[in-house]
């Protein structure tokens, strides 16, 4: 399954277009439990494999092009939690074009997979619900709870795009989560 401790396993018998999955010895980190050891570095990994996206692959481009609408989709959602309710939906427009990206990149490079239409039905439905959320006060300037759900602002001051209510994006994560999986576009593994 590998060379000498220390090299990564020889990777066979990928199919095109696949993400590349292999098993990996666990070895006990003296205080610091289970963990794997390549390279001289110290990994954890859980389950017990490693998944890496062949970068040269042409495929790789498209999980790439996913990767960026969905961040794009996530961006103006979380700017859409701190927006008044007239201003949210304002943004329904900008974030369909996103949306409609991820199915052209499905129907055209992921062979329409059932999978991540569904997720992207439930991103859909997820945004356009916290868009309906109702609510007359703005939380641009990071400070308060959300007047929506009660819940504090999260701020990092550092990041542009880094304050929003975390509770409301409760209503886009599991979806997103699905897009990103192995089973959807796989950009877990960037």
């Amino acid at each position: 399954m590998g060379g000498p401790a220390g090299e990564l396993p020889e990777i066979t018998g990928a199919k095109v277009g696949q993400l590349v999955q292999f098993p990996v010895t666990p070895k006990i980190l003296p205080s610091e439990g289970t963990g794997f050891e390549f390279k001289s570095r110290r990994v954890h990994f859980y389950p017990l494999y490693l998944e890496m996206l062949d970068f040269n692959h042409p495929q790789a481009r498209w999980r790439f092009a996913a990767s960026r609408e969905n961040d794009a989709i996530l961006t103006f959602t979380k700017l859409m939690t701190l927006l008044p309710s007239p201003l949210r939906q304002q943004l329904l427009p900008r974030i369909s074009r996103h949306l409609e990206r991820l199915r052209r990149i499905n129907r055209e490079h992921f062979a329409a997979s059932e999978f991540i239409d569904h997720a992207i039905s439930d991103l859909e439905i997820g945004y356009k619900h916290i868009a309906n959320l109702q609510s007359n006060e703005s939380r641009l300037d990071g400070h308060g709870v959300c007047p929506v759900c009660g819940s504090e602002i999260t701020d990092l001051a550092d990041y542009s795009d880094m304050t929003y209510c975390n509770t409301c994006l409760d209503h886009i994560q599991d979806p997103r989560q699905r897009l990103a999986s192995f089973d959807g576009f796989g950009f877990d593994a960037i």
